[in-house]
């Protein structure tokens, strides 16, 4: 945890304690003593005029408020902490909630797509096999039927063989069968021609119906695609904005317990410091307005001159009239108020 300003500070009041080992000073006076007769002893040294002791219990004062800053902050740290890593658990917990239903819908996407292909692959081939039986029954139609021209020139040849001229009837006998061979070649090839359009044009249909399938799956996992992005930022937001919100709540209700506007800064300070590093850390999100950036180079506010709660004596040094202020006057300011901070960094 980020207690180091305060762990230093409250050596430094435990030194300076050790330098009176001689005064006359009550043992039974400890940071453990409470407040009220603290305060009571160091008025009654006061008005007796014993002022090494009245310094001294001051000094205990100090070192008590030091030790409450300390149990304070760590405490919302702890807090923060914890808070951090139970909302990134929510985060992933929906995100692999999210992810595990798109992937559930997108294997039914692919099964009915596959089913389709199925059903198609089994269209397609059907209407093919009943092509190839219309083509072969078309085949057999064409070579029933009787060629005119054929059967001309065989009763030709007839009359010939029947006038006893062989040599001519023979000649007409060919000339029928050559007939017959063009005339069902031509048919043939007619037949092909026309079968030959019609496969293409099933061919040409397959593969449409096929284009179309794809872009459809393509399509569908597209938008679920697309559908889990928008969840997926959604959550993220969520994440951010949660965090975001428990972090100025903590600041908050940590500062709250204390006046000094030094201390105040210190505690939102070391807040704020835990929290960037954990959302770091555990998520990878800078958080941090001040983290320089590719387009942005941000820089901390200027520190202010002087303090309201101070004033300046004759020698120029500062009189601070909050005992927390005197204790935490050596604090940076960097002004990392929280409104500044994420301002619309989750809009």
């Amino acid at each position: 945890m980020i207690l180091n300003g305060l762990v230093d500070r409250l050596s430094n009041f435990s030194i300076e304690m050790s330098d009176f080992p001689n005064q006359d000073f009550d043992d039974d006076l400890s940071v453990n003593t409470p407040y009220h007769e603290l305060i009571a002893r160091k008025n009654e040294y006061i008005e007796n005029l014993e002022f090494d002791k009245a310094e001294n219990i001051s000094k205990i004062l100090k070192q008590r408020k030091v030790i409450d800053y300390s149990d304070a902050l760590e405490s919302a740290e702890d807090y923060i902490w914890n808070k951090i890593d139970e909302l990134y658990e929510l985060y992933k917990a929906n995100c692999d909630a999210a992810l595990a239903e798109i992937e559930r819908e997108e294997f039914e996407i692919r099964i009915n797509a596959d089913n389709t292909f199925q059903e198609m692959q089994m269209r397609h081939i059907d209407e093919l096999i009943r092509l190839e039986k219309a083509y072969a029954l078309e085949i057999m139609k064409a070579k029933a039927r009787p060629v005119t021209k054929q059967i001309e020139y065989i009763n030709q040849a007839k009359r010939y063989a029947k006038a006893d001229n062989f040599k001519d009837a023979n000649l007409f006998r060919i000339k029928g069968k050559d007939a017959f061979i063009e005339e069902h070649r031509i048919r043939r090839q007619q037949i092909d021609e026309k079968f030959n359009i019609i496969k293409k044009q099933y061919f040409e249909r397959h593969k449409n119906e096929l284009v179309i399938l794809g872009d459809k799956l393509k399509t569908s996992l597209k938008q679920k695609n697309h559908v889990l992005e928008g969840t997926l930022n959604n959550f993220l937001k969520q994440f951010k904005v949660s965090v975001i919100a428990e972090h100025k709540r903590t600041i908050e209700k940590l500062t709250s317990q204390f006046s000094g506007k030094e201390i105040k800064k210190v505690l939102s300070n070391s807040i704020n410091q835990l929290v960037y590093d954990k959302m770091k850390s555990v998520s990878g999100i800078d958080l941090n307005p001040y983290s320089p950036s590719p387009n942005v180079q941000k820089t901390s506010s200027p520190r202010k001159q002087n303090s309201p709660s101070s004033k300046i004596d004759n020698s120029g040094s500062m009189i601070y009239e909050n005992q927390e202020d005197e204790i935490f006057a050596d604090i940076p300011d960097n002004e990392a108020i929280l409104d500044e901070i994420y301002g619309d960094q989750y809009i």
